[in-house]
């Protein structure tokens, strides 16, 4: 996304929307007899904890479905959950709609190549530093 107005959109952010997968974890996954593990950043959970407390709203939106997801989301006080979501572009709509923002108004935090289509309609598309060269 290009830089201009960079921060006139920042600004305008209410929302953080976090692809989970790669973005609050390290992108393993731990399976075994019992389901499967994550490993979750602290320093990830003190920004959203943080957010909330700043008045922003918050939601994930993932690819996979795991209940580790909903897990961490409860702890975080994370309301919304979408998982399972091929086409995330029409979910982060949705999850707009429900926080009652304007996709301008929301930043979409993001990794792999099936976060592109929501880079385009979220008013700030930021990419975590180990993403795919193409995002």
């Amino acid at each position: 996304m290009p830089r201009a107005g960079l921060q006139t959109r920042i600004k305008k952010i209410k929302f953080l929307v976090c692809d989970v997968d790669g973005v609050l974890t390290d992108g393993g996954i731990l399976m075994g007899a019992q389901g499967e593990l994550k490993s979750f950043s602290v320093l990830d959970g003190t920004g959203l904890v943080l957010a909330r407390l700043a008045g922003m709203q918050s939601a994930f939106l993932s690819g996979r479905t795991s209940p580790v997801n909903k897990l961490r989301a409860r702890e975080c006080r994370v309301p919304w959950v979408m998982q399972g979501v091929a086409e995330k572009a029409p979910a982060f709509e949705r999850l707009c709609r429900l926080a009652g923002v304007e996709p301008v108004e929301a930043a979409f935090v993001g990794d792999d190549l099936i976060d592109l289509p929501v880079f385009k309609k979220a008013g700030v598309a930021i990419a975590v530093a180990n993403a795919r060269p193409e995002v």
